[in-house]
């Protein structure tokens, strides 16, 4: 089911099998290139369907209304921000490499003014693409990817700035700066078809549409409810999933076979829900026993 798959074998085999093939056959700097570009692209791609779900064009029908209304292709908007969080650094690496050498040495077959506009070009090109990625993690309002974008951008700047130099630096900060102006500026212009235009009409209703003052609010919560959700569900499910790491319990109506296995394999795969529910603890005004789907890590979950 889209945005509610778990951390399915085959997903896992895929991933290993494209990293060993980046791994090995990656050696020169135009396969770089082009690796570069395909992430970059789908970095785009990805977040471009983001913001026309926030503009209310929704014309694939791809909208979750479980896993939030800005989920782009993902079903999820927290899976569409995690996808972004990874390629906006990419795309900050692919900026500092390709503006580090401008403008190039004097060409003989080129006026300056050529080379200039070429350089320009180029710019307007990287600050579109950053930009587009900027709204669309914006609009997903998750607040861990943004969290992890800013932490991934500040480590990139510094090392840009130590194995590059200042001249990529400043490059990169130019980009990263032309790119966050446009990103506030198109962020509070209230543009046609949406709430706060008074004009124009959705094609495609869309039962969310991020403001300024909702981003504020996610913005402002990050302290309160992201690390009280550590305190709280996460060390809950973390404690749990340990448990059942160390015990290995099952159903009394059933015989675990290849108990000596399970500390090996666990206990297969989507099975973390009905395994937690062992040792499952009531929680809330509902008392309900607590039954998530995934140990919201990766390395635990797969553990058991």
């Amino acid at each position: 089911m889209p945005g509610q798959d778990s951390y399915s074998t085959y997903n896992v085999v895929a991933y290993v099998i494209l990293f060993a093939m980046i791994a090995t056959r990656l050696k020169t700097r135009l396969q770089v290139w082009r690796l570069l570009g395909a992430i970059v692209a789908m970095g785009v791609l990805v977040s471009g369907y983001a913001v026309l779900q926030h503009y209310g064009q929704d014309f694939l029908h791809l909208s979750e209304s479980t896993g939030g209304y800005t989920t782009s292709f993902m079903g999820n908007r927290i899976f569409a921000a995690a996808v972004m969080m990874m390629t906006i650094p990419v795309t900050a690496v692919a900026v500092a490499t390709s503006l580090f050498r401008f403008p190039q040495p004097p060409d003989p077959t080129r006026s300056k003014g050529r080379q200039w506009s070429l350089g320009l070009a180029i710019l307007g090109v990287w600050v579109a693409a950053l930009t587009i990625q900027f709204l669309g993690l914006l609009f997903t309002l998750s607040r861990g990817p943004w969290i992890g974008s800013l932490f991934a951008l500040g480590l990139m700047a510094v090392l840009v700035a130590v194995f590059v130099g200042w001249r990529g630096f400043s490059r990169l900060a130019l980009v990263l700066g032309l790119a966050s102006v446009v990103t506030v500026t198109v962020f509070f212009y209230p543009s046609a078809g949406s709430p706060d235009s008074g004009e124009g009409t959705r094609s495609i209703p869309v039962a969310i549409d991020p403001t300024a003052a909702d981003v504020a609010v996610r913005f402002n919560s990050i302290s309160g409810d992201v690390l009280g959700g550590f305190s709280g569900g996460r060390l809950t499910h973390w404690k749990v999933s340990w448990e059942l790491i160390v015990d290995h319990p099952w159903f009394a109506f059933d015989d675990l076979s290849l108990r000596w296995l399970r500390p090996l394999v666990g206990y297969g795969p989507d099975l973390f829900r009905f395994t937690y529910l062992l040792y499952s603890t009531a929680e809330g005004p509902d008392r309900f026993l607590l039954a998530p789907d995934h140990a919201h890590n990766y390395f635990i979950h797969q553990t058991v």
